[in-house]
């Protein structure tokens, strides 16, 4: 992970480096850690979307699967493995970093890559062209979806996502 991410959920770092009277923490897992380091009072803020730029729309549905992140962090074995088993589908990985993490699955040559920062209404637009979203959330959220979760509950598309604790209180 790079370390900016890193720090942001590393309650050892947030304790020592930031003295702040009140802490608002976007993953309800890291809550007690966060209370046992410090005088600040911890409160659970999860994420959401904006229904502005997240909304169903009527378009052909002419991506498979599709799945919206960043790549710059390096190969993840367990993203591979998962992307690799859907060899018979038209997969579309998108977000920065796309064409350097593309080599590390197997039947590569099926992925189609959308290499760039996407802005929300375009990740609108690919959500709703998308029979499936393909949710898999970041390591540091062990409790909470992270935030493309809102936003592809938000458009109404189909969503697959891993498990987390918090899924059906927040986006069911």
């Amino acid at each position: 992970d790079d370390s900016i991410t890193r720090h942001v959920f590393d309650p050892f770092f947030i304790s020592t480096h930031f003295h702040y009277p009140y802490i608002f923490v976007a993953d309800e897992y890291w809550m007690p850690s966060l209370r046992l380091l410090g005088e600040a009072k911890i409160f659970y803020l999860p994420f959401a979307t904006s229904e502005e730029f997240f909304q169903p729309k009527n378009v052909k549905r002419d991506i498979d699967i599709i799945y919206v992140g960043y790549f710059g962090s390096g190969p993840n074995i367990s993203k591979s493995v998962i992307i690799s088993a859907l060899e018979d589908f038209n997969v579309t990985l998108a977000g920065p970093g796309t064409s350097r993490y593309v080599h590390t699955i197997k039947n590569k040559n099926k992925i189609n890559t959308i290499d760039k920062f996407l802005s929300s209404p375009e990740v609108n637009e690919i959500y709703n062209r998308s029979k499936i979203i393909l949710s898999l959330h970041h390591i540091q959220f062990k409790s909470d979806p992270c935030p493309r979760g809102f936003d592809a509950a938000a458009s109404k598309s189909f969503q697959l996502a891993e498990f987390r604790k918090n899924i059906p209180k927040l986006l069911l």
